[in-house]
């Protein structure tokens, strides 16, 4: 009596639901971008100068800092701002909102995300990687790791220096100790 109810046409929600659950996340949420590396905000971003002059914070998707103690760290940031400052780069695989993106970085051919992983300057990150670089991603950081490269180079161990000397008490005893010695007569 009801049943015809339960079957009725879809409403436009649902076909837009539908639609969203069917759609992949990776077609619905990403687009590419061009623009100009202007600055380099850390180890694994760096500020883009888009079209109409908007500046965009673009994290390396599907990459990870390492230790920030390990010279790879600055070796890292060396790397992108002599690399990528004031180059044009494209942003494939674009993901984020406003101007807080995460993008594979390419300038020419070169996915220079993939090329930093398997220098090891950084680590691979899954769970912000584009699925379809999971094993790219994951075969250049185990190049990397096998040689020892970067954040896999093993740190030196820092000596730690001895103390600085204390400065003596003036009541402390003398360095050969007491020395007594009789009392003149007369004073």
């Amino acid at each position: 009596m009801r049943a015809s109810r339960i079957f009725s046409a879809p409403t436009p929600a649902t076909l837009l639901l539908s639609l969203v659950l069917l759609v992949p996340a990776a077609a619905r949420a990403e687009f590419t971008l061009s623009g100009q590396v202007m600055r380099v905000l850390g180890p694994d971003t760096i500020e883009v100068r888009g079209p109409g002059e908007v500046l965009y914070r673009v994290h390396l998707r599907g990459t990870a800092p390492g230790d920030p103690d390990h010279p790879a760290a600055f070796e890292t940031e060396t790397r992108l701002i002599s690399d990528l400052v004031g180059r044009h780069v494209t942003l494939k695989n674009v993901a984020g909102s406003g101007t807080q993106l995460e993008a594979v970085v390419h300038y020419g051919q070169e996915d220079f995300n993939r090329e930093l992983i398997e220098d090891g300057m950084l680590r691979f990150d899954q769970e912000t990687a584009e699925p379809g670089l999971v094993y790219d991603y994951t075969t250049a950081e185990d190049k990397a790791r096998l040689k020892a490269l970067g954040v896999w180079r093993p740190m030196e161990p820092r000596e730690t220096p001895p103390p600085p000397a204390l400065p003596q008490h003036p009541l402390a005893e003398p360095e050969g100790g007491w020395q007594f010695r009789p009392a003149e007569p007369g004073s």
